[in-house]
């Protein structure tokens, strides 16, 4: 119950202290289906895309000052899409958990359930790098840049957005 507190009062913090860089972006999370079932059969097939379809989340980015928390949306909530500054969809494996990451010390927190039991995990924030591209793109009304990380992750990022931070462990762009 203890740990919970701590990652509210983060959130709570986070989201209290406003200033000309704060944002908040809502993010669209779904499970990608791994290549070898598109190789077995269609009832198969149609069972897996069921569940991942199931296990879709929509998540919230709160960033402020080099801090960030970034933390699933209630499923009751009817008015998430009107709070948002701006709607983004991503793709990616995993997710859920609630994320405290901090820059500044390069610390990265996450809580969640393992096992029906609540963990909250400390890690060192590893500094990604990006190599940007000179592809362009517009989206929505915002000229965007792309970037692409060590490990092939591709992000699009727009320079005229202040804030350097991403969903999940992402950040770091210009």
């Amino acid at each position: 119950m203890k740990k919970n507190f701590m990652i509210m009062g983060l959130f709570i913090i986070l989201t209290a202290y406003g200033n000309a860089q704060a944002i908040r972006v809502t993010y669209s999370e779904q499970l990608k289906m791994p290549d070898n079932v598109k190789e077995l059969s269609p009832e198969i097939k149609s069972v897996v895309e069921a569940q991942l379809k199931q296990q879709s989340k929509t998540m919230c980015l709160y960033s402020s000052q080099g801090e960030s928390v970034y933390a699933p949306v209630k499923k009751d909530s009817d008015t998430e899409s009107q709070q948002a500054n701006i709607s983004v969809q991503t793709i990616r494996m995993g997710g859920g958990a609630t994320l405290y990451k901090n820059q500044k010390d390069k610390q990265i927190i996450s809580q969640e359930y393992i096992l029906d039991k609540l963990f909250l995990i400390t890690e060192t924030l590893n500094v990604p790098t990006w190599t940007i591209d000179a592809k362009e793109k517009t989206i929505g009304n915002l000229k965007c840049k792309k970037a692409t990380n060590e490990t092939g992750d591709i992000a699009w990022y727009c320079p005229d957005i202040p804030v350097n931070e991403g969903p999940g462990t992402y950040f770091g762009l210009p």
